[in-house]
C-alpha cells in the first residue's frame, strides 16, 4: 500500500488503563477493527503516524480554534458518530476541572468538511489527547513494560489524556471513531476508522 502524501497513521487503537495495547476481536464489514469493552471508560485512545512522502515532519497541535473560523483546525483530527459522555455539548474543550464546566464531544456524521460544526468537534476531541514525540516517552508500553511505539516508524503518538473518563464516556452498542493527521506544511494524510464496541 503506497504512502499517501499527508502524514501515514502507521497505528490507530486502544490501551488498557495499564498503558497495555489491547487487540480488536475482529473487524466490522468495512474492515475496521473492533475493540470490545466491558465498560464505555477506563481505556486510551492511541493514534501513532509518521511522515508520508511529502517528507514534512507530523504537525501536533492538539487544539487551535478561533471563533467563526472553520479553517482553524488541529493537527490531530478525530470525530466520533456518536456522542461522548452523559452531556455532551456544543463548547469546546470543556475539560473542566470543576468548578469550570465539563462536557463530553458530540458525535458527528464523520464527515471532515469544512464547517464550523466540524471544526469545534475537532477541537473538542482533540484537546483531550497529548502528543508524544519520543517512543521513550510514549503512553503505550512494550513487552518489557517500557515505553515504547505500537508501530514501526512512527515518529508521533497521540494518546487520550487521561484515560477515557465519564466526561467521553462511550456508548453501549457500536461508536464508529475516525481520525486523520495533518503534517507541518498542512497536508491531511490517509484516514483510519476503528469500532469500540461496549459491551
Amino acid at each position: 500500500m503506497p504512502l499517501p502524501f499527508g502524514p501515514h497513521i502507521t497505528y490507530f487503537g486502544i490501551a488498557n488503563a495499564n498503558n497495555e495495547v489491547t487487540d480488536p476481536v475482529g473487524t466490522d464489514a468495512q474492515g475496521n477493527p473492533i475493540y470490545e469493552r466491558l465498560t464505555g471508560s477506563g481505556f486510551l485512545i492511541v493514534v501513532e503516524a509518521r511522515p508520508g512522502t511529502s517528507g514534512f515532519k507530523v504537525a501536533t497541535k492538539t487544539f487551535l480554534s478561533i471563533p467563526d473560523d472553520p479553517t482553524t483546525r488541529p493537527d490531530l483530527q478525530i470525530l466520533s458518530n456518536r456522542d461522548l459522555g452523559i452531556n455532551p455539548t456544543s463548547a469546546i474543550c470543556d475539560v473542566g476541572p470543576a468548578p469550570a464546566p465539563i462536557g463530553g464531544v458530540p458525535g458527528s456524521t464523520l464527515d471532515f468538511g469544512p464547517s464550523q460544526e466540524v471544526a469545534n468537534t475537532l477541537n473538542d476531541f482533540g484537546c483531550r489527547f497529548v502528543p508524544h514525540d519520543s517512543s521513550g516517552e510514549a503512553c503505550t508500553l512494550g513487552p518489557l513494560g517500557i515505553p515504547k511505539y505500537v508501530a514501526n516508524g512512527t515518529t508521533e503518538q497521540f494518546c487520550s489524556s487521561p484515560v477515557v473518563g465519564q466526561e467521553i464516556a462511550f456508548q453501549q452498542g457500536d461508536t464508529l471513531v475516525s481520525v486523520q493527521v495533518r503534517d507541518t506544511a498542512g497536508n491531511i494524510g490517509d484516514r483510519r476508522t476503528l469500532v469500540v464496541r461496549v459491551l
